[in-house]
């Protein structure tokens, strides 16, 4: 009996387990470090704590279907610069992201990347980089590219989600 349900506990783990990026990984470690700024990262329990608290409508479904959560945000002397930006994004895109959107919001460049499998988007990150500021705020799950209209991120810097309509 045992080794059936350990049988089927392995058969069912890669269900379970969302590939990192090794670039947003490398990156947050890099700089998670420095004093000016704010580093979170939230999964499991933590992030159905969040999903509970939201207000019961579309939004909630799809904070639910969210495995991990990662910040780090600069909002005054930010240490990442332009360089940092353009390295990174040139690592995502190795790690197999593709743009879903640039724009420019009170006075940020602001860029969306996602990583999919068909019409699910497995990863989305959003970069938001000024002179003096900079917000990266990575969401790994598997939600339904129909639902990234639904998706509002309530935290400082996560403004620009809103703004995002596909």
């Amino acid at each position: 009996m045992k080794l059936y349900i350990i049988a089927i506990g392995l058969a069912l783990s890669p269900l379970f387990l969302v590939a990192q990026s090794k670039s947003i990984a490398n990156f947050m470690e890099q700089f998670s470090d420095q004093s000016d700024g704010t580093s979170i990262s939230l999964q499991g329990f933590s992030l159905n704590l969040v999903a509970n608290f939201t207000k019961k409508n579309t939004s909630s479904e799809v904070v639910s279907k969210i495995n991990q959560l990662r910040m780090l945000a600069f909002s005054e002397n930010t240490p990442v610069t332009n360089t940092d930006v353009r390295q990174l994004l040139r690592q995502m895109k190795k790690d197999q992201f593709e743009e879903l959107i640039e724009f420019r919001h009170e006075g940020k460049n602001v860029r969306f990347m996602i990583r999919d499998k068909g019409d699910w988007i497995t990863h989305i990150v959003m970069l938001s980089k000024s002179e003096d500021s900079f917000v990266l705020i990575s969401l790994e799950g598997k939600v339904h590219m129909d639902e990234l209209d639904d998706l509002n991120i309530n935290l400082d810097g996560g403004e620009p989600f809103g703004k995002v309509k596909v």
